[in-house]
């Protein structure tokens, strides 16, 4: 019995070969260096590839389809040359036909005499589908034309897409580690702690309309986004911001305002003289066919649409046939305040012009209902005539 001082027997490296062969967490396989048949392949080996060990050992790896590509030129000059190839990234085939991505240490081996490849790979399938997800993504920000960047916690920037560079007009080395308040307009100095403080209420900001600055000192409309981004553990490590251009949209409402605004000064003028004692419906027909005059070249559909800009109603095309119009109209006791028959005698003069000068000769119209009388929409007929 050996005393305990005794320190303990050297191991048999050798006889714990196989045990680190099969369980080392490596893809492992021994093939020749001719034909690519397989010598040998480990357990972790087998697994990736979702063979038995008696499918593919004696078989080609060629054969089997576990390589599909021709092999790489620049490896087989290094094992030529060296007898060795360093992380070289291979494609293999399962037997599923799945693919998966390897990084593999190539050596050639003597096996019975015979020149073999012992192939030492680890399987980076996942991380490769994950770095082509981030690739995409990155694509999809850098090509999106939002203005999108990342900005870390004590409000630098971290990132800058080439939509911000288009919409600011400062390029990324320009922006890169510079001050998010850059950005700010001169007179919104207080606007960042009032999104800090929505954000932390909040944990987002969604659609937030607002203005910034551009590169030449112009102000742009925006619409903002920002959501926090934290670590594994919570802590809050920046902000992701998408910021839209607004201004089409803006120019788009401020134009509806002043069509609005127009819209109603054209009623009061309309009013100012249909109202009047002297106004007969002869003479409001004749106005509207001065403002048909005036819409010379429209399309019928654009000559509506213009009566419903002037506040005329909105009248659409019922029917048609044979010279025959009939159209319909709402809204007319709203353009005439409760009284509507001046507002279409107006209507129905600006209609028969219209639809004269589209048969290139006359036409005569008549109101057959009137919403001054109850009904709910006035009604015109207009009959073009020849001559």
């Amino acid at each position: 019995m050996r005393g305990l001082s005794e320190p303990p027997a050297a191991p048999d490296v050798a006889s714990l070969f196989p045990l680190v062969y099969q369980e080392v967490p490596a893809a492992i396989s021994l093939t020749r260096m001719g034909d690519g048949t397989f010598v040998d392949a480990n357990r972790h080996m087998l697994e990736m590839l979702g063979y038995e060990r008696s499918e593919v050992v004696g078989r080609s790896a060629y054969a089997l389809g576990v390589w599909r590509e021709a092999p790489r030129a620049d490896v087989q000059a290094q094992l030529r040359a060296h007898g060795r190839a360093r992380n070289v990234e291979l494609v293999f085939y399962r037997k599923d036909g799945a693919q998966r991505h390897c990084i593999v240490s190539l050596d050639v081996v003597s096996v019975a005499g015979a020149p073999c490849v012992l192939a030492v790979g680890i399987d980076i399938t996942e991380r490769r589908r994950a770095e082509d997800a981030r690739s995409r993504l990155l694509l999809a920000v850098e090509s999106a034309d939002d203005a999108i960047m990342t900005i870390d916690a004590q409000g630098r920037f971290l990132t800058w897409n080439a939509g911000a560079e288009r919409l600011f007009g400062y390029s990324k080395e320009e922006v890169l580690g510079q001050d998010g308040q850059m950005l700010l307009p001169p007179d919104l100095p207080d606007e960042s702690k009032l999104l800090a403080d929505r954000l932390r209420a909040e944990g987002a900001l969604r659609d937030h309309e607002t203005k910034r600055r551009r590169k030449d000192g112009s102000l742009v409309d925006v619409s903002v986004s920002i959501n926090l981004a934290r670590d594994a553990e919570g802590h809050l490590i920046g902000y992701t911001g998408v910021m839209r251009d607004i201004t089409a949209r803006k120019r788009g409402e401020e134009e509806a305002r002043r069509q609005l605004v127009a819209r109603k000064l054209v009623r009061g003028i309309l009013r100012a003289l249909t109202e009047g004692s002297s106004a007969t419906a002869v003479s409001r027909r004749a106005l509207g066919r001065t403002l048909a005059a005036d819409l010379e070249g429209q399309s019928l559909d654009a000559t509506l649409q213009a009566l419903r800009d002037m506040g005329l109603g909105a009248i659409a095309l019922a029917r048609e046939e044979a010279g025959r119009y009939e159209f319909h109209a709402t809204d007319m006791l709203e353009a005439g305040r409760g009284h509507s028959t001046p507002t279409c005698h107006i209507a129905l003069g600006v209609l028969e012009a219209t639809v004269a000068r589209r048969h290139g000769g006359h036409a005569l119209g008549s109101e057959i209902r009137c919403q001054s009388q109850g009904e709910p929409a006035c009604v015109f007929v207009v009959k073009a005539r020849d001559g």
